[in-house]
């Protein structure tokens, strides 16, 4: 498994998200999660091509718990509840903004996922995940989770490969991207809801950014709810293995 797997899962057993369940016996979590539902999502989370997670359990925020790639913050929301009993999430009121330093190892282009819950809680012009284009001087994204219509959420390759996807106010939703292979598939809730073709994201060496967005060199669109499960993959994760996410 090695060293990073172990001190991941420890640390997510502690805080009380999942029960590793090393032997496949069906220990599984304390958030409902039958145990082979436990073991697919464990597997997800020490998986080699997990670049980033965010959790937003207590006293970790910040914490990358992939990669090391912790965020900062212009103003830095509060915890709330979760999707599922027992877990805790971001929420943000239309002032919060978290960057995270993205070097080279988190660009991918052949393939990627980029995933995480989200909650609405105000309809408008917001960002939930993304990552700016030559932001200085443009206004897209190499990819994007973004808002600008009533209980919509679009997925977005270079801002061009755009796929909406329904997500009503004030309902915990699951929002995934998936590109491989010149197609992006969006999937809402476990389930692949659109799919379009692009080509792989094209990155300028800018930070990602969560909760926000960044355009024409002015921090924009930020996002009014609540986040949790921020995750970047540099594969694409099958259809099964986004249902686990969304469970």
């Amino acid at each position: 498994m090695g060293l990073r797997a172990v001190v991941v899962v420890i640390a997510l057993a502690g805080c009380g998200r999942v029960s590793f369940d090393a032997r496949g016996d069906g220990g599984g979590t304390d958030d409902g999660r039958d145990g082979a539902s436990a073991d697919a999502l464990d597997a997800l989370t020490v998986d080699p091509a997990l670049l980033l997670r965010f959790s937003f359990e207590q006293g970790g925020f910040l914490a990358d718990t992939a990669t090391g790639h912790d965020a900062t913050c212009t103003n830095c929301g509060a915890g709330a509840p979760g999707p599922r009993p027992g877990q805790q999430a971001l929420e943000v009121d239309n002032n919060d903004c978290f960057y995270v330093v993205a070097d080279a190892a988190l660009r991918p282009t052949t393939a990627l996922t980029f995933a995480l819950w989200m909650r609405i809680q105000v309809n408008q012009s917001q960002t939930m995940f993304g990552a700016p284009y030559m932001s200085d001087t443009d206004v897209n994204n190499s990819f994007e989770m973004y808002s600008v219509n009533d209980d919509v959420t679009t997925v977005s390759i270079n801002t061009t490969a755009n796929l909406p996807v329904s997500t009503p106010q004030n309902e915990w939703h699951h929002v995934a991207g998936v590109y491989a292979a010149g197609t992006l598939d969006a999937y809402l809730d476990g389930a692949l809801v659109g799919s379009a073709p692009t080509i792989a994201p094209v990155y300028t060496a800018e930070p990602f950014m969560i909760a926000c967005d960044r355009d024409a060199a002015v921090e924009i669109a930020h996002f009014s709810g609540n986040v949790d499960e921020v995750r970047l993959y540099s594969r694409a994760l099958s259809a099964a293995e986004i249902a686990v996410l969304a469970q």
